[in-house]
């Protein structure tokens, strides 16, 4: 789909919350987590229509306005929760509230706490030592335990040469990988990524038993040269392998036929339906079949799209797909994601995403517009054997 420059443009100022948010100087080398946490406790926690009152109400776990949810799960009882662009506050007035790039809350059984952040600065919690928050941060993308027993979390670092924060021109350097303690939390190490390129590995991330498969998505929602359109990289996931959980191991790159490890070699193994659309992939292993949903367009587009494959490479199938509406009067969705578990008390898949509005100036008055919304759809079906042989004479 191709969009209008004035829509373009409005986006370009409707998506520059920080700009509204005072810089901090930088201090400290060790992110830890501040002492000063908000825990709240809401039972059924796991359960798709429960987390979407939670987030949509005022003070969830210290948040106050968010987007681009993500969960990581720890173990059976703890999730560790992501969100970019995310306020600090307990009411739904955005103005004054503290601010993060990245800021995560912890869920152990059905009790929150949060928000994770650096201590007593008004910035992200992972980065915040390098960090300028109009000018360059970290965004996080996918998250797995690995085979040392930490958790291993990819980022974007995100640069923007006319510090304006997340509006045009913020553009991703390179994909990095923090390792985190469970027990604490305490971010162990952050460092480039075995792969650091601009294709993000990391961006979604699923495991076999035997391998963990890393996706590549460009992710260029801010790129100046198509005014907030569609760099046609968007149109393109990537996938890349390591031994299960062994993050800095050599990455495979499936080139078609096999693994190797070139990464020049890499193909496409999915594509966002007609050329020019996004597809930022969010993959889930269930049963015996992999899952992958993505939002048309991300904030252009109206429909959220399930697709299924047997193996991690594809060939993915759509499945389904739905209109996805906005939640809590706002204007727009985007920032899809399954969630790693399904719905106890629907056997669905719970699926999260992030709703706005064009008009920034009525987020900050309001941050029910600028909350996150949960949802539940059908395990799909997986690919019949007709269906997968029409995607592979699709794809050539």
């Amino acid at each position: 789909m191709r969009c209008r420059p004035v829509a373009a443009v409005v986006m370009a100022v409707a998506i520059g919350l920080t700009a509204l948010v005072p810089t901090a100087s930088s201090a400290g080398t060790s992110a830890t987590i501040a002492p000063e946490l908000v825990r709240k406790c809401v039972a059924g926690s796991k359960q798709a229509a429960v987390l979407n009152a939670f987030f949509a109400a005022n003070n969830a776990a210290g948040l106050s306005g968010e987007d681009y949810p993500r969960a990581y799960r720890i173990n059976d009882s703890t999730t560790l929760w992501m969100f970019q662009d995310a306020f600090r506050g307990v009411d739904a007035r955005l103005i004054g509230d503290g601010f993060g790039h990245n800021l995560g809350i912890i869920q152990r059984g059905d009790c929150f706490s949060g928000p994770l952040k650096a201590p007593n600065l008004n910035k992200s919690w992972i980065g915040y030592a390098t960090e300028v928050v109009s000018t360059r941060w970290f965004w996080p993308l996918d998250g797995a335990m690995g085979a040392d027993g930490y958790l291993h979390l990819f980022l974007a670092r995100m640069v923007n040469p006319r510090h304006t924060g997340a509006a045009i021109g913020a553009l991703p350097r390179e994909t990095w990988e923090a390792v985190i303690r469970p027990s604490d939390l305490r971010i162990l190490s952050l460092t480039r990524a075995k792969n650091p390129g601009t294709k993000l590995y990391g961006y979604s991330i699923v495991d076999d038993g035997e391998y963990s498969y890393l996706y590549g998505y460009c992710n260029r929602q801010f790129d100046p040269a198509f005014l907030l359109g569609i760099n046609p990289c968007e149109n393109n996931v990537y996938v890349a392998r390591v031994p299960k959980g062994r993050f800095r191991a050599t990455y495979t790159y499936w080139d078609g036929s096999g693994w190797n490890t070139d990464p020049a070699t890499a193909v496409a193994v999915m594509n966002g339906g007609a050329p020019g659309q996004v597809n930022p992939p969010s993959v889930r292993r269930i049963g015996n079949r992999y899952v992958n949903v993505y939002k048309e367009g991300d904030w252009w587009g109206k429909r959220l799209y399930v697709y299924t494959a047997f193996r991690p490479e594809g060939p993915w199938v759509e499945s389904s797909s739905m209109a996805l509406a906005p939640d809590h009067g706002s204007e727009t969705t985007y920032g899809a994601s399954v969630m790693p578990w399904l719905d106890p008390s629907t056997g669905q898949l719970v699926i999260a995403h992030a709703n706005f509005v064009w008009d920034v100036s009525r987020a900050m008055r309001n941050g029910r517009l600028y909350r996150v919304s949960f949802l539940n759809l059908p395990v799909p079906d997986p690919p019949t054997a007709r269906q997968i042989r029409a995607a592979r004479r699709q794809r050539g």
